[in-house]
């Protein structure tokens, strides 16, 4: 469980062991059974291991609620006793020079899940921008069942969502506005998709309508794509062109209709603002609706060639601001919330450069939750002045 929990198993002499609410767990308490997240495709917590503060933020992080604890009624003899002790002192040392220097993105990026999350997302680009530029400029016609197990395989290095969000987070330096940005989103449609209860069909089909959503953009010039200039009202014209080039290239294509439905209206606006028709609510795809937030969250949270990432939390204060004219709400109101939640437990930066940890949200400004510093519990909902900068 790398550093989060102790490895070491414990022996006991006679004990008891009690369930616990998440709210009452301390650091030192022993695990007394093992911990899955809800789906049971991951080992959050072994049996015996210590609880460490990461430990316990990792379990609020899956959501658990409840745990069982051991409580030793006597230890089996006083070397057990002192090795105990040792073992947790020197947890509680390794946690908090780790916690002093290093972020949580540091800490990740060391970890081998994050290694192989990134090893196989890399891999997968290449496999992408072959797929996407012989379909475009080639005519070829679409191999699902490779697209498919290609994004798969990437999930499946990440078990679950909350995983991904944290591994996209780590990687907001690949500043690519086609082949990198394509993947990603299709991953969040994915996370999308189950957070929405839809069946697997649908999850996959939506997977794929992330994954096409900006063919189009394969051709418009690079040198407009990567301008670091704002772009004149003419290269913006061009760059909008890129749902009718998306639409275009797959309109004869044998594959869902609303994966070519995501492509060319992913920029439409229940309100009527967006492009390239100015549909309304009830006229834009169900689909493209929710390709539309994936889309939006991953562009504003990653590196560009014209500016620097955005903090998750102003992504989703410019959600709260837009939600109802732009969004469609039964999808944009929950997916805020799931954003929001896969943020507990990370360590944050506030305007008034203190760092913190997210430790609840405020389900009515869920861009302003509770976070705790060394000194003291913050409600961002409260303290106005103070905003969330930068998620570290």
């Amino acid at each position: 469980m790398g550093k989060n929990f102790t490895n070491e198993n414990i022996s006991w002499g006679r004990q008891m062991i009690k369930t616990l609410k998440i709210e009452n767990l301390k650091p030192g308490m022993i695990v007394g059974k093992d911990i899955y997240s809800s789906s049971f495709d991951r080992l959050i917590a072994k049996e015996n291991s210590v609880l460490t503060t990461q430990g316990i933020n990792r379990l609020i992080r899956y959501y658990v609620r409840e745990i069982s604890v051991k409580f030793p009624e006597e230890i089996k003899n006083e070397n057990e006793d002192k090795r105990w002790k040792a073992d947790l002192k020197r947890e509680v040392v390794d946690e908090e020079t780790q916690t002093t220097n290093q972020t949580s993105a540091e800490k990740m990026k060391q970890s081998d899940s994050f290694k192989q999350f990134y090893k196989t997302f890399n891999e997968s680009l290449k496999v992408t921008e072959k797929v996407m530029d012989d379909i475009a400029f080639r005519a070829a016609e679409i191999n699902s069942t490779l697209i498919d197990t290609m994004i798969d395989r990437v999930v499946n290095v990440s078990n679950n969502g909350i995983f991904i969000f944290d591994m996209l987070h780590c990687m907001r330096e690949l500043d690519d506005l086609t082949y990198a940005h394509s993947m990603s989103v299709a991953l969040i449609c994915k996370v999308f998709g189950e957070w929405l209860h839809l069946p697997k069909a649908e999850v996959d089909a939506l997977k794929m309508a992330g994954f096409f959503h900006d063919i189009g953009k394969v051709k418009v010039p690079r040198e407009i794509l990567c301008k670091k200039d704002k772009l004149t009202q003419s290269e913006y014209e061009i760059v909008k062109k890129h749902t009718e080039f998306g639409y275009d290239i797959l309109k004869n294509k044998n594959i869902d209709e609303r994966v070519i439905m995501a492509a060319l209206m992913h920029h439409e606006k229940c309100d009527g603002s967006g492009y390239p028709n100015h549909l309304e609510r009830d006229q834009i795809d169900e689909f493209a609706k929710i390709v539309a937030i994936a889309d939006s969250y991953e562009a504003m949270t990653a590196n560009r060639c014209y500016r620097e990432a955005l903090c998750p939390f102003t992504v989703i204060e410019e959600f709260e601001l837009n939600a109802l004219q732009h969004y469609e709400p039964k999808y944009i109101l929950p997916l805020m919330e799931m954003i929001a939640q896969s943020y507990i437990g990370n360590n944050v930066v506030l305007t008034n450069d203190v760092v913190g940890e997210v430790i609840m949200l405020n389900k009515h400004n869920l861009a302003r939750p509770i976070v705790r510093t060394a000194a003291d519990y913050i409600d961002l909902s409260r303290e106005k002045s103070l905003k969330i900068k930068q998620v570290i």
